[in-house]
């Protein structure tokens, strides 16, 4: 399979891996509205997108599992 990017946005290919991280970094922190962070990644990947949509959600399952783990740990032993 090969994978396609377009080169239509302002980020040059080369750059859209720290781009990506960037975003993913502003999208969990609150500072990017999911919409915005979905459209700009169909605009950089077009129908791969989908891998980056999984991917937040599984940093989001992540990071709510730890807090889950350790808030249980500390306030119910």
């Amino acid at each position: 399979m090969e994978y396609t990017v377009y080169t239509a946005g302002p980020v040059e290919p080369v750059n859209y891996y720290p781009c990506f991280l960037e975003m993913v970094r502003n999208y969990l922190d609150g500072n990017m509205e999911t919409t915005v962070y979905e459209e700009q990644l169909r605009d950089m990947f077009g129908i791969y997108a989908y891998v980056g949509f999984t991917m937040d959600k599984l940093i989001q399952n992540i990071v709510r599992q730890v807090w889950y783990t350790q808030y249980y740990y500390y306030h119910c032993h």
